[in-house]
């Protein structure tokens, strides 16, 4: 059991969630501190605080994923339905400025969701494919070194049933980049690349969906839908265990499909709830070992509760998800107790 996750002993702690009139996906930061996220087919930026958004681009088709490079600009992918082998997947870099755009990838069978776009400090661009789960169709992750103009294979995963690319990422603090596969004991493993993709090596047991970096960690959100697991990969030691199981805390659970870092290294996780899931769905900040919950996510259309991605904090100290946002505030010790994430 994972003893250091703490539940509020009462509902006031539950006032850190604030309620925003819009609901974006496909939540990311830029270098600035700027939030981008989209709806439907449109590109929207988040500003005032959250309290309105600004429009930024709009498409053809639904925006499946959105990534700020490490340069200042925006990749945006697109797909009408990023499961259907029949529906290309079109890839856009933008200038988030003037809301020019232009193609510079185009996925005929699979699809790039939020989390299969990376960037690097060199300006690379990696496109990795999620779906759909068909032998062979999704298994490739792409590179591009010249903003999009021309793109080489730099990892593929195995061309089997159920194969597909989860995250790619970039650590800031190494520029490693790490890939994770899906789905099932047989596909699954994190790999890293230290040399920009030229070589790769296994480095965890797990189809893991979600990243966290700090100066002294890798955190890694498990794509395990009944627990909401985290596992933190000490830097120094090369150990990875288990800091964070949901499921022992309560009735909670989830998989956990994107986390963000505040600066001072305190990670925020949400974890996922699909229709016809029990668990209540949560929002939990930690770092090491010691982890507390800060919010029950309230239910939304038909059951579900869309934590899929999170982003912040911003210029403000906001973090943000669909439908809502929630203050980082650190009291003076560097804790991270939920009495500290005062809703205003």
């Amino acid at each position: 059991m994972i003893r250091s996750a703490t539940v509020p002993a009462d509902r006031e702690a539950f006032s850190a969630l604030v309620s925003v009139e819009y609901r974006l996906r496909n939540l990311t930061a830029d270098q600035s501190g700027r939030i981008f996220g989209s709806q439907g087919k449109g590109l929207y930026r988040i500003g005032d605080e959250g309290d309105r958004v600004v429009p930024v681009a709009r498409f053809d088709d639904i925006v499946q994923g959105v990534h700020a490079t490490m340069t200042g600009q925006l990749v945006v992918s697109v797909d009408r339905d990023p499961v259907d082998p029949t529906s290309p997947c079109t890839i856009y870099l933008i200038d988030p400025e003037s809301g020019s755009s232009r193609v510079i990838k185009r996925i005929e069978s699979a699809s790039a969701l939020w989390w299969s776009i990376a960037s690097d400090a060199n300006g690379a661009i990696y496109i990795g494919e999620y779906g759909p789960t068909i032998a062979g169709v999704s298994r490739n992750v792409w590179k591009s070194s010249d903003e999009g103009h021309s793109w080489d294979v730099v990892f593929q995963a195995p061309s089997r049933e159920g194969v597909h690319i989860h995250r790619v990422a970039v650590d800031p603090f190494t520029q490693d980049l790490w890939i994770t596969v899906g789905d099932g004991r047989d596909n699954r493993g994190i790999f890293r690349s230290r040399d920009g993709g030229r070589a790769f090596k296994r480095e965890l047991d797990s189809q893991a969906t979600a990243v966290a970096f700090t100066e002294d960690a890798i955190y890694w959100g498990e794509d395990h839908r009944k627990s909401g697991r985290i596992t933190r990969l000490d830097r120094a030691s090369g150990e990875a265990r288990e800091v964070l199981r949901a499921a022992h805390a309560g009735p909670y659970g989830g998989s956990i499909y994107d986390m963000t870092v505040a600066a001072d290294g305190t990670v925020y996780a949400p974890t996922m709830k699909y229709p016809l899931q029990g668990h209540t769905a949560t929002l939990w900040r930690g770092r090491n070992e010691a982890w507390d919950l800060v919010a029950e996510l309230p239910v939304g259309f038909r059951g579900a509760v869309n934590g899929e991605t999170i982003a912040g904090p911003d210029r403000n100290g906001w973090i943000f998800m669909t439908g809502y946002k929630v203050r980082h505030r650190p009291n003076e010790s560097g804790s991270t107790s939920v009495r500290e994430l005062p809703g205003g």
